[in-house]
């Protein structure tokens, strides 16, 4: 009976553990190929701490804020997610509208996560839809 209490126990504090573990970082990083592509990316993102290495984009820092997610917007019923190579977020918030991040959208996005959804608190357009 102990014995079964105590993995009762180690069980409990360990989904407390898993419950408490901090959520994925943003790793800024979005594979761009092209120069002329690049180049357009590094220019709307002016004054911000940015480079372009390895065939990939990379944004450090943007207003003092960090890395942020990089990724493609797409519609999923009624809502929009912010998707990249290892990530699906929810978009939530006053700043994730069609309007403003539009699906097949490039973007970069910045706020707290939660679950599934990213609440917006800065976004930025790299590159429009592909046609």
């Amino acid at each position: 009976m102990r014995a079964s209490r105590a993995l009762a126990l180690i069980a409990l504090a360990l989904t407390a553990a898993v419950a408490r573990a901090e959520p994925p970082a943003a790793d800024g990083r979005w594979p761009v190929t092209d120069p002329a592509a690049a180049r357009a990316m590094l220019d709307r993102l002016r004054g911000h701490h940015v480079g372009w290495h390895d065939g990939a984009l990379e944004i450090v820092d943007v207003a003092g804020a960090g890395r942020p997610w990089v990724g493609v917007v797409e519609r999923r019923g009624d809502e929009l997610w912010l998707a990249g190579e290892a990530f699906a977020w929810r978009l939530r918030g006053p700043l994730a509208r069609p309007r403003l991040a539009g699906p097949g959208y490039l973007v970069w996005a910045i706020g707290p996560l939660t679950e599934r959804d990213l609440r917006v608190t800065r976004l930025g357009v790299l590159a429009p839809p592909r046609r």
